[in-house]
């Protein structure tokens, strides 16, 4: 089998012990508390508590899923460095249908999608013939509790056009700026959290208008909101 180092670069996560392993997070204990005041020793300690992620079954599912489905994108969408080159400026990807992930306020979500990037490969840097070093990264991720349109959103994403006004580029060319980058970076999956945030200050339809224009980057998405 020929190799493919964006696909081979995502450990297997055959079992849920593996993926517990890999994003649980078992802080040490406080200790001494006994040395400072009440409301000091309360807020260290619920700082401590706060940190602890023990993903459940759920989350051990959705975390398997996501690592799959970003190794598959990887494996549609690479399959060797001569058509990495051929498609640089003008990418060849699948569509995906954006991941929903929603309930109460306080169950767990935000810390699900912080634990993504724990079971994926760290950043580093692919040495392509003929284009030397590029970037070899993996996750696309946004807060939208400070955004108010999907130009910010896409911003984030354009580390290019730092630096640069882009008042006058319009939706559809970030959206194809977004897309070259992933493609060049090797960006396999992107998470949005928040989206609740979102909905103050616009309208449901512009918000599913955002959605179905951010798919168009044509990643793995998936995204949370209350």
């Amino acid at each position: 089998m020929t190799s493919n180092i964006w696909a081979d670069r995502f450990i297997p996560l055959h079992s849920d012990e593996e993926i517990k392993h890999l994003v649980s997070i078992r802080p040490p204990e406080v200790v001494d508390l006994d040395k400072f005041s009440m409301d000091v020793s309360a807020s260290m300690l619920g700082t401590r508590l706060h940190s602890i992620y023990l993903p459940n079954s759920f989350a051990l599912r959705l975390l398997r899923e996501i690592n799959e489905l970003a190794y598959s994108h990887c494996s549609i969408s690479y399959e060797n460095q001569q058509l990495y080159k051929k498609h640089l400026y003008s990418p060849a990807t699948r569509e995906y249908f954006p991941i929903c992930l929603t309930g109460y306020a306080g169950i767990g979500k935000s810390e699900l999608l912080n634990a993504i990037p724990r079971i994926f490969p760290q950043d580093t840097d692919l040495l392509i013939e003929g284009l030397g070093k590029v970037p070899l990264k993996t996750l696309w991720h946004v807060n939208m509790k400070d955004k108010k349109g999907i130009k910010q959103v896409l911003q984030d994403f354009t580390p290019d056009l730092i630096g640069k006004s882009i008042t006058r580029i319009g939706v559809d060319e970030l959206l194809r700026i977004c897309r070259k980058i992933a493609f060049r970076d090797g960006i396999s999956f992107m998470s949005i959290d928040e989206l609740q945030f979102y909905r103050q200050s616009i309208t449901t339809t512009k918000i599913c208008k955002s959605l179905l224009e951010t798919a168009t980057i044509r990643l793995p998405l998936i995204y949370a909101a209350n």
